[in-house]
């Protein structure tokens, strides 16, 4: 997913003879594409006053970058409390970005959620676990806990983004550790908005001795071919570091995410 493939088509008769290749094509399954990571449609409307953090669990499929940090607003007409949205590294539970959202200087609405710009992007890449929360919600502007499986609230992977468990709650101003046993993506409360990052992926070649040793990064499956159109077939074990006799005058080589 995410990545540009290229395929031609080449017909085989029962007797052998085959056709002439047909013309190449080029699509790329399931695209990354920008957007909000957790959208609250205007119909929402809020009814938890818990002033604590208010955390949801997201892993980090592909590279991005988050520009913006969103609060959600409830009946979207307005903050009538001071909000604090907080993105924290979970395995390290720091925070990376804070952003706060007052009445007088609340953001830019989209939706159910006010945004404001990061100073400075934050870049996060494949493998990274994060938590997005908010503190500061009360009376005045309680957030929404998705008791009910709402339809109205969306995670957006955009080919990217996985949202990871039910929430997460603690005390303001800190990570929320306490892990919530309700249903999936249940807090209304904090989002961010992303752009994808190209993967930048490179295999190595090099001569050591009589063999040719092979690296790259990121896993995945080995595959050879005596010519650049295939057959393509796996590498039975390989894995990065690996090496292999000279036997022909051209081997080609490609890794399969």
């Amino acid at each position: 997913n995410g990545i540009e493939v290229f395929y031609f088509i080449r017909a085989v008769a029962e007797g052998g003879q085959e056709s002439r290749d047909s013309n190449l094509v080029r699509s790329t399954p399931n695209p990354r594409v920008a957007g909000v990571a957790y959208i609250v449609s205007t119909e929402v409307t809020g009814f938890g006053t818990f002033p604590g953090s208010l955390g949801m669990d997201f892993d980090v499929a592909r590279p991005v970058r988050i520009t913006e940090l969103g609060v959600f607003d409830n009946g979207a007409d307005g903050l009538y409390l001071a909000l604090t949205a907080v993105l924290y590294d979970r395995d390290t539970r720091q925070p990376l970005a804070t952003l706060e959202f007052t009445p007088e200087d609340p953001g830019t609405l989209r939706d159910s959620s006010r945004f404001k710009p990061l100073p400075q992007p934050l870049v996060l890449p494949a493998g990274f676990k994060g938590t997005i929360a908010v503190f500061g919600y009360g009376e005045l502007e309680p957030y929404f806990s998705n008791s009910a499986n709402v339809p109205d609230l969306q995670v957006f992977s955009g080919g990217s983004l996985l949202f990871v468990g039910s929430g997460r709650y603690g005390p303001a101003g800190q990570f929320p550790a306490t892990p919530d046993v309700g249903p999936v993506n249940r807090y209304a409360a904090g989002t961010f908005y992303f752009e994808p990052l190209p993967v930048a992926f490179r295999i190595s070649i090099a001569l050591v001795g009589q063999r040719v040793r092979l690296t790259w990064e990121g896993g995945g499956r080995l595959e050879s071919a005596s010519d650049l159109t295939g057959p393509w077939t796996e590498v039975p074990g390989a894995v990065s570091g690996a090496e292999f006799p000279v036997t022909s005058n051209r081997q080609f080589y490609r890794v399969r995410q």
